[in-house]
């Protein structure tokens, strides 16, 4: 209980502190001094961040941190230069001159040099605990209270103008048949990077497998399925492929949702679940983030229902 009141408490923070760049960002669209304000947000701890990184790889400790603090500090310094907003602007629907898009982009970056730099020198799994079931629901309640938060829900938009930022459409037959194949293939393609993992280094693949137990054997299978197939499909889905893909694109889009997931290591399941990600994003392109919610669903849920088997 202890454990679900904390994450609550920081997940609540996080997602106000969003809330609040969303609001400066729109106010930096007509004020100058918000626009230099702007700069200074992304800025100064940027620069902390870069000198902290320093200081630590100059340790010549083999510790991830030095990495990710750098990488961190540079993902949230780089949108400040136009020259890399422009780049950036080749991807998606992104405006390199937007205030809101250039924080979004800061903070986009800085997640993928932070989750990134820890899943490149760690290399080894995230020993994951048993999981309980009222953590996992603040944490599908976090990606959806995020993804709101990001397209300015009650700042610059209303529900329904939220819903068509976030590519939420109504299923359509044709739609749900072709997720149901993305299932099939991403099915495909996790059992072919598992088995190569486990060919060429079965220590790690065996800490995946109890990684897998942990998070799915410590409550009843038919509670867990459901569970953690909703909460992950719809969070998740709404923030990398509503949120995110529309602005950076499908692969990039998909480096950050394949970063988030520290309980496969640095490992060809890894590489498995990049490829899944990429499915994901061409569905919710091509048929809308409804779509792509329902694969992803079906997914875990069949996932979990599989590792229990």
């Amino acid at each position: 209980m202890a454990e679900v009141i904390t994450l609550t408490l920081i997940f609540g923070l996080i997602i106000g502190f969003v809330y609040f760049l969303v609001w400066w960002s729109y106010q930096a669209r007509a004020d100058r001094a918000a626009m230099v304000g702007l700069y200074i947000i992304l800025g100064v701890p940027g620069f902390l961040l870069l000198v902290a990184g320093v200081a630590v790889s100059v340790r010549g400790d083999v510790s991830p941190w030095g990495l990710t603090l750098t990488l961190t500090a540079l993902g949230l310094l780089l949108p400040i230069s136009r020259r890399v907003r422009m780049v950036f602007a080749r991807f998606g629907t992104f405006d390199a001159d937007d205030p809101l898009h250039m924080t979004g982009l800061g903070l986009f970056l800085g997640l993928i040099g932070f989750w990134g730099g820890q899943n490149i020198l760690s290399r080894a799994p995230d020993v994951v605990a048993e999981v309980d079931i009222g953590a996992i629901v603040v944490q599908g309640g976090f990606f959806v209270g995020l993804a709101l938060a990001c397209v300015g829900l009650g700042v610059g938009r209303d529900w329904r103008q939220s819903g068509v930022r976030l590519g939420l459409t109504r299923p359509t037959g044709r739609g749900v048949l072709v997720a149901m194949g993305i299932v099939l293939a991403g099915f495909a393609v996790a059992i072919a990077s598992s088995v190569l993992q486990l060919a060429i280094d079965p220590d790690t693949s065996e800490v995946i497998d109890q990684n897998l137990e942990a998070i799915t054997g410590g409550h009843p299978t038919l509670i867990m399925a459901p569970l953690i197939g909703l909460s992950a499909g719809i969070g998740e889905e709404l923030v990398i492929r509503g949120v995110l893909q529309p602005r950076y694109g499908i692969v990039l889009s998909s480096l950050l949702f394949t970063a988030l997931h520290g309980q496969y290591g640095f490992s060809f399941v890894l590489v498995g679940l990049f490829g899944l990600s990429l499915l994901l994003g061409w569905l919710a392109k091509r048929y809308g983030t409804t779509h792509a919610i329902i694969a992803h669903t079906v997914y875990n849920m069949l996932s979990v229902l599989l590792t229990a088997l």
